[in-house]
């Protein structure tokens, strides 16, 4: 399994470089990513928050 080395533009605005698996389906990436970066799962209106992965290199959302 390799790695990809990406780097993580936080909801803040701030940056994180991070290695991933280049095999696991972004799907299961994303509620990785928010335990480990310690982001919210829920809005201020209770109501679940969305993350997304886009990719600049592609220009789309992965």
């Amino acid at each position: 399994m390799a790695e990809l080395s990406v780097t993580l533009v936080l909801p803040s605005g701030g940056t994180r470089s991070a290695e991933v698996p280049d095999d696991v389906p972004v799907k299961e990436l994303i509620p990785e990513l928010t335990t480990s970066l310690e982001l919210p799962t829920t809005g201020p209106d209770g109501r679940p928050v969305n993350y997304r992965l886009d990719s600049k290199a592609l220009g789309r959302e992965l």
